[in-house]
């Protein structure tokens, strides 16, 4: 996703004041830390706390070969735990990135990010929303691809539409929401390899869901795309949906 999606990201961010101020960020829910460590190269300047609740995915992050002197990684579960002493109050932002719509109760993560930010701290969240999933001429791999992920987000619990929710449940929680920004990343932007990212997205949720989606369809979605290519060439738009929020405690 960094080398796809972040270099737009990271444009709309900085434009938005993100790492500005001379604080520290806090990256909820940091994963493996791939994104984390993207964020520290690109911001060499700043300090980034992430924290991550699985401690499985923090051993892969400690093992990542890229080192950075500016991100720390801590164990802590946001929503049954406070955060780890040596976090707390280093930070005045904050980035929730693809974490929210997996989340039980994305407003009582909200509420504790605003409790834990000084007056004048942003939150910055990115998020995807179904309602933007778009391909231009239809193509049935991709209308496939889509099916799939409503299909495993229903399953598991997952917010399909957490991306134009985020500004409704921010405002909430007491923060003003200052800005708003539907980023419908598309190949003409990222490039052909987009569709790449779609077959990649439908083979991992074959290796999650092996009962939802089979490694046939995998290949049947791959063999189907590459039809679509070579009838359409470079002839076609697809978009990949995210919705960028900043917000700032009042």
């Amino acid at each position: 996703q960094p080398d796809l999606f972040g270099a737009e990201e990271v444009t709309l961010l900085n434009s938005w004041g993100f790492a500005g101020g001379g604080g520290g960020v806090l990256d909820i829910g940091c994963g493996n830390g791939v994104y984390g460590h993207f964020l520290a190269k690109e911001f060499p300047y700043v300090k980034f706390y992430g924290i991550e609740k699985h401690s499985d995915l923090i051993r892969k992050t400690q093992e990542r070969q890229i080192k950075v002197n500016n991100y720390a990684v801590f164990e802590c579960d946001l929503n049954t735990h406070l955060l780890p002493d040596d976090v707390a109050g280093q930070f005045n932002q904050c980035l929730l990135r693809l974490v929210l719509q997996h989340c039980s109760d994305p407003f009582k993560i909200i509420k504790k990010v605003y409790d834990s930010l000084p007056e004048g701290g942003r939150i910055f969240v990115i998020e995807e929303d179904d309602d933007f999933f778009k391909m231009y001429p239809d193509c049935k791999a991709f209308n496939d691809v889509v099916k799939i992920w409503k299909t495993v987000c229903e399953a598991e619990g997952t917010e399909r539409y957490m991306g134009t929710k985020v500004p409704i449940l921010l405002k909430r929680a007491g923060f003003d929401v200052k800005k708003v920004k539907v980023l419908p990343q598309n190949n003409f932007e990222v490039g052909p390899q987009l569709i790449d990212y779609f077959i990649e997205s439908v083979n991992l949720m074959h290796f999650t869901n092996k009962e939802i989606v089979s490694s046939e369809k995998v290949a049947s979605i791959k063999q189907e795309f590459d039809r679509y290519l070579e009838k359409h060439e470079d002839h076609w738009f697809a978009t990949y949906p995210e919705v960028i929020t900043m917000a700032e405690k009042i």
